[in-house]
C-alpha cells in the first residue's frame, strides 16, 4: 500500500470555498455566507445546486492553503535536516 504526501511529511493542505470572481473566500466572517457580499455572486455550483439529486452544495470555486507549523516540522524531521538547521 502506497502512503500519500500528508501520511509521509504531516503537512495536509486545507481547502476554502472562495467567491468564483476571488473576492474573498468564504471564511471567517464570511463562512455562514451563500453568496459574495461584493459581487453578489453564489458560493454553490447553481448547476449541482438545481440538479436532479437537488441541494447538492458543491463549491464554485476552492483555494489550498498549508498551514506553517507542519512544514517547519516536516523540514525537522531526520537528525541531519535539524543538524543543518542548528536545531541539534
Amino acid at each position: 500500500m502506497s502512503k500519500n504526501s500528508s501520511e509521509l511529511t504531516g503537512v495536509e493542505l486545507i481547502l476554502h470555498d472562495m467567491c468564483p470572481k476571488t473576492c474573498h473566500a468564504f471564511t471567517g466572517p464570511y463562512s455562514t455566507l451563500d453568496k459574495c457580499h461584493i459581487s453578489q455572486t453564489s458560493q454553490w455550483n447553481e448547476e449541482k445546486l438545481q440538479g436532479p439529486n437537488g441541494c447538492v452544495k458543491v463549491p464554485t470555486q476552492q483555494f489550498t492553503t498549508i498551514s506553517v507549523s507542519p512544514q517547519f516540522q516536516a523540514c525537522s524531521c531526520s537528525p541531519e535536516s535539524a543538524h543543518e538547521k542548528c536545531y541539534l
